[in-house]
């Protein structure tokens, strides 16, 4: 791997994510881009630095490490995400980190051994879904996956998605130039429609890369 790679790390768990910067820091091709704990912080600044690889806790405050690796899959798709966890041995987890995207699932505890082979292999797509090339221990890939979407229209987009995202009615209409009743009617219509009962449930499909 000769050009330089950049990673972005998002953990909760400050202890692991030393770990990991140490064993980056011995590779010099690699460069750490940032760090973060909190799952809405790590969407704001992966959106800002578009780094090469991000490597995420499934679990994360604000938004889980899946959700925001199908929002990735949609929104920045060079991106590779590796999922990283100590329990990567359960069948569960590897399911939903399947299906959520990610280039691949690290087991936490083998961290040494498989990590820089790890980020070397999703970079370079060398290794084939459900195997360890070379033998790296504590990794399992994933073949990319397509999902069937929602298709929203560009208004419902502008509209809903933000409302999902926790902006009032009010800054979405002056951001658009409309009435307030006119997005709360727009975003009524998309509930109706994708057949949830909230705002809420409408980031979340979008963080799954369910909407388009």
């Amino acid at each position: 791997m000769s050009a330089c790679v950049s990673v972005f790390i998002g953990s909760g768990d400050a202890r692991l994510a030393g770990t990991i910067q140490a064993i980056l820091a011995k590779q010099p091709e690699h460069r750490v881009a940032a760090v973060s704990d909190d799952g809405r912080e790590v969407l704001d600044r992966v959106t800002a630095l578009r780094p090469d690889i991000v490597i995420l806790s499934p679990f994360m405050p604000g938004v889980s490490g899946f959700q925001i690796c199908q929002w990735l899959g949609r929104t920045i798709p060079a991106a590779r995400v590796l999922i990283i966890s100590e329990f990567a041995h359960e069948a569960w987890l590897q399911t939903a980190a399947r299906d959520a995207g990610a280039a691949g699932l690290l087991d936490g505890d083998k961290l040494a051994a498989s990590l820089l082979l790890a980020t070397e292999a999703v970079i370079q797509q060398k290794t084939p879904e459900g195997t360890a090339e070379g033998g790296i221990p504590g990794f399992l890939a994933f073949a990319p996956r397509s999902r069937a979407c929602v298709r929203l229209s560009r208004r419902e987009r502008e509209e809903a998605v933000p409302a999902g995202q926790g902006h009032t009615n009010p800054e979405i209409a002056g951001r658009l130039g409309i009435s307030p009743t006119t997005v709360k009617t727009y975003v009524s219509r998309t509930e109706e429609k994708l057949g949830v009962r909230s705002r809420r449930e409408i980031q979340a499909m979008f963080l799954r890369g369910e909407l388009r």
